[in-house]
């Protein structure tokens, strides 16, 4: 009896000992791979800091720069200079110090207008630096993750969707080609969609496959194709159906689904007024509703 007892255990131990190994293996093909997790983030980041190029670019007062990377370190031989300037002219009538006092002026502001110019260059220099550096750590997180998508199933045309893409983007960056690159980057995460499709419980990939349809329609709509804008709108109820089919519609996200379709509508009328500055809010409002939307327990199978 006893050895039979023995028998009977190895015999469980070598069924069930498979099974519980591809448990295993099937969980951490559910959570996401990091790599793929760090070139969504850097090309993100991208889009940030390029949009951030082009407002410091047109609109240098409204940036969020602080006063103190504008101004730097200024040596103050301006202001000494000055100031002996009107002490060797305390000879000169009253009439001829007020001209000499507001040509000085002058010359101050034109300096001061002149070293904050050269400033905004050598920030908008170290931003492009930086979008250009990581530019470099996606493909080199893509190096790690390629495997990773072979292995886990990913079909040959999506992976050279993704090169395609990422090449392009490299390209715009290097030519500081600040529409084309915002282009780009609305294709590197069209691409990312597919790999996300990868991992059991996510909803990433319909999310990025939204934020490819808000962002290129206010892309076409900066080259005036206002007709475009509304074509790529139309495509969002599609897709906003497929997240509806992976996501828990807890009361929350219920809401959040709400805010984000309303959203979409508000944003298909700013393109009927065919106004940039008012699409603009209507897309941003889109992106942090789509952003608030996050999956929570995964569905359990029927």
């Amino acid at each position: 009896m006893k050895k039979i007892c023995i028998i009977l255990m190895i015999v469980l131990t070598i069924v069930f000992l498979p099974s519980c190994k591809k448990e295993s293996d099937k969980e951490e093909k559910d959570k996401l791979p990091e790599h793929l997790k760090t070139i969504a983030e850097g090309n993100n980041k991208i889009i940030e800091d390029v949009e951030k190029i082009y407002d410091l670019m047109i609109n240098p007062e409204k940036t969020d720069i602080s006063q103190d990377e504008l101004s730097g370190d200024k040596p103050e031989s301006s202001d000494n200079n000055n100031d002996s300037n009107k002490e060797s002219k305390d000879k000169d009538t009253k009439n001829e110090d007020s001209d000499t006092e507001e040509e000085d002026q002058n010359i101050v502001g034109d300096n001061q207008d002149s070293e904050a110019k050269t400033d905004i260059a050598q920030i908008i220099s170290k931003m492009w630096q930086e979008v250009s550096n990581t530019c470099k750590e996606i493909h080199g997180n893509w190096n790690d993750y390629e495997l990773d998508t072979i292995r886990d199933g990913a079909d040959k045309e999506d992976i050279g969707k993704f090169e395609i893409a990422v090449n392009g983007l490299t390209i715009a960056v290097d030519n500081k080609d600040i529409l084309d690159i915002l282009y780009k980057t609305n294709d590197v995460n069209m691409s990312l969609a597919a790999f996300y499709d990868l991992y059991k419980g996510h909803i990433e990939g319909e999310k990025n496959r939204i934020n490819y349809c808000i962002r290129g329609a206010y892309l076409s709509a900066l080259e005036n194709d206002w007709e475009n804008s509304a074509k790529i709108l139309r495509k969002t109820p599609v897709y906003i159906d497929e997240l509806k089919d992976k996501l828990i519609i807890d009361d929350k996200n219920a809401k959040n689904l709400k805010k984000l379709e309303i959203s979409i509508k508000d944003m298909q009328n700013a393109v009927i007024s065919k106004n940039k500055e008012l699409l603009l809010i209507k897309r941003d409002i889109v992106v942090d509703n789509l952003y608030g939307i996050v999956q929570g327990e995964k569905k359990k199978e029927k």
